[in-house]
C-alpha cells in the first residue's frame, strides 16, 4: 500500500481504482483504511438498501467494514461517495463512523465523473475539481490500469477457454521426481523470474512449475512465500492457473490464490479464483486457509511472515529425507493460528 506523505486527498482519490482493480460505480462507495501515512486497505461496496433505509443501511455497513479495519491498525478513514447521489451516501457513513463509533475521518469526497469535490462541515460541499491523473504513481507502484468495470476486472482471472499449456510428459515427471526438493524451488524461482526478465518461458516451463508445485507441499509453500513478493511473479502463477488444463486447474487455482492473498491481499481477484482451487485433493487444506483469510479480511502480512519463516526450514527437512538423511516424516510449515491473523483489506 502506498504511503499517503506525498499525496493529497484528491490523489488518494484517483488511487481507488488501482487498488480495487476496477473503477467503481454510481452505485458504490468506498472506505478507505489509513493508519499514519499509510493506506491499509480500500473496501468498494454497492450501495443497495433494499428496504429504503439508507440510514439504517449506511450503519450496517460503515460497522462491518470498521471491524475489519479496525483489527488492521486503521487510525482514520477516507470516505468516498460516487454517482449523484454519492455525497449524500459517504455523509451517512461518516455520521456513522463520527458519531456512533467515535473514529477519525479525515475527508469526506463525492466523485462523479471526474470530478472531486470535499465536504466542509462549515460550509457544505467544497467545489469539485478534476482527478488528478495517477498514471505515473501506479508505473512506480507496479499497479495494473483499473478495468472500467467490476464485470470486467473479474474477467481476467477467470480460466481460459483454451488450455496454453498441458501436463508434464513422462520422462520429465520422472526427471522432476530424481531432483531434491530445493532444486525444483530452484528451478522454479528460474522459470517465473526468466519469464518476467526475459519473455522466453516455454508451455514445457509452465508445466514443470505446475508440476514441482502440485506434487510437493513444501516447493509449493516455498513458491508462494517467493512469488508473493513482487507482483511479476504472482501474474506468473495468475497465468498459469487461467492457462492450466482442467484436470490441473484446482492445484494451480490454489497456488495463485494464495499468492494473491499474500501479495495484495485483493480481495475481488482471490474471491473471483476461489471457486476454481482445490477443496477434495491434496491441496484442500490450503484452500480453506485462503477461504478463511479471504472472508476475515485478513491483512497480508502475518501471512507472508509465515511462510517466509517457515520455508527455508522446511525446504532442508524436505532434502534430509529425499536424500535418506532422516528417517522422520516432513514437517510441514504449519497454518498461521486464528489469533494471528490481523484482519484488514
Amino acid at each position: 500500500m502506498p504511503e499517503t506523505l506525498r499525496m493529497d486527498t484528491a490523489m488518494l482519490a484517483a488511487y481507488v481504482p488501482y487498488d480495487a482493480g476496477y473503477q467503481p460505480g454510481p452505485d458504490q462507495v468506498a472506505l478507505m483504511g489509513l493508519r499514519g501515512r499509510r493506506v491499509i486497505g480500500v473496501a468498494v461496496c454497492g450501495w443497495d438498501p433494499t428496504d429504503g433505509r439508507e440510514r439504517a443501511y449506511a450503519a450496517r455497513l460503515a460497522i462491518q467494514v470498521d471491524a475489519a479495519m479496525q483489527q488492521a491498525g486503521a487510525d482514520g478513514y477516507l470516505v468516498l461517495g460516487y454517482g449523484p447521489d454519492g455525497g449524500d451516501r459517504a455523509l451517512r457513513l461518516t455520521e456513522t463512523l463520527t458519531q456512533a463509533l467515535g473514529r477519525q475521518v479525515r475527508d469526506t469526497l463525492h466523485i462523479e465523473g471526474e470530478a472531486v469535490a470535499v465536504w466542509d462541515p462549515r460550509h457544505d460541499w467544497g467545489p469539485p475539481h478534476p482527478l488528478p491523473d495517477f498514471t505515473d504513481q501506479a508505473r512506480r507502484l507496479g499497479l495494473d490500469a483499473p478495468a472500467a468495470s467490476r464485470e470486467e476486472a473479474l474477467g481476467r482471472f477467470k480460466p481460459l477457454a483454451q488450455p496454453t499449456y498441458q501436463r508434464l510428459g513422462v520422462e520429465e515427471s520422472e526427471a522432476l521426481t530424481r531432483m531434491r526438493p530445493t532444486e525444483r524451488f530452484t528451478r522454479v524461482c528460474r522459470i517465473i523470474d526468466a519469464d518476467h526478465a526475459e519473455g522466453s518461458t516455454t508451455p514445457q516451463d509452465r508445466a514443470f512449475v505446475a508440476a514441482a508445485t502440485s506434487s510437493s507441499m513444501v516447493v509449493r509453500d516455498a513458491t508462494i512465500a517467493w512469488a508473493a513478493q513482487t507482483r511479476e511473479r504472482t501474474d506468473f502463477l495468475v497465468d498459469s492457473y487461467r492457462g492450466a488444463p482442467e484436470a490441473d486447474r484446482p492445484a494451480a487455482a490454489s497456488l495463485a490464490a494464495a499468492s494473491l492473498m499474500l501479495g495484495t491481499g485483493h480481495s475481488l481477484s482471490v474471491g473471483e479464483i476461489l471457486p476454481h482451487a482445490d477443496i477434495t485433493g491434496p491441496h484442500a487444506q490450503l484452500t480453506r486457509l485462503v477461504t478463511t483469510a479471504h472472508s476475515l479480511g485478513a491483512s497480508p502480512e502475518q501471512l507472508r511472515r509465515d511462510l517466509d519463516s517457515a520455508a527455508p526450514a522446511a525446504l532442508a527437512r524436505a532434502d534430509a529425507v529425499f536424500l535418506g538423511a532422516d528417517s522422520n516424516p516432513v514437517s510441514m510449515p504449519l497454518p498461521p493460528r486464528q489469533a494471528d491473523l490481523d484482519l484488514g483489506h
